[in-house]
């Protein structure tokens, strides 16, 4: 009966110390990711996020991030869509780690990345619709909503010489 009983503790004390190194294995990452991202290193950090995602892939924080580093690559662009598509697609109820990070105040903001991934992928129209859209939430921020309109004009402008070429 003894050995049974050591047996079984065994198993769930191996049990508990493989969960603590995969909780502190998601810390060491959290704030590598962050260091990559203050420092400017945006493929590590995209690389850091993507190992996040894999640990927790309902985490839309650690998306949101990988998403923001992709924008930062140009090599990583056309995936920028795909990463904000999904974070708007997403009830808000089911992504409280992104919202309790943005705040009720910035809520809206991957709107606003979402116009810039179709931006920064020469998909016009799109980009303007999602700025008008984070437009219409009416931010607060003024920062923000001029960067914004800055973009909705040059997405505009572009949209113009690319439906209009030259001969």
């Amino acid at each position: 009966m003894t050995k049974i009983t050591f047996t079984t503790c065994f198993i769930l004390l191996m049990f508990v110390a493989n969960a603590q190194g995969k909780k502190q294995n998601a810390d060491r990452l959290k704030d590598d990711a962050e260091f990559f991202t203050l420092e400017g290193e945006h493929e590590k950090a995209y690389q850091t996020y993507k190992e996040l995602i894999n640990l927790d892939p309902e985490n839309y924080f650690y998306k949101f991030q990988c998403g923001l580093s992709a924008l930062n690559l140009p090599f990583r662009k056309a995936e920028t869509i795909d990463i904000f598509e999904d974070i708007i697609k997403t009830p808000v109820k089911d992504k409280l780690d992104l919202t309790s990070y943005l705040g009720k105040q910035y809520e809206s903001i991957p709107v606003y990345y979402l116009g810039r991934a179709y931006h920064s992928n020469y998909k016009f129209d799109e980009a303007i619709k999602y700025f008008n859209d984070f437009l219409a939430t009416r931010p607060a921020d003024l920062k923000i909503k001029d960067e914004v309109q800055h973009y909705l004009h040059f997405s505009e402008s572009a949209h113009d010489i690319v439906s209009k070429p030259t001969k």
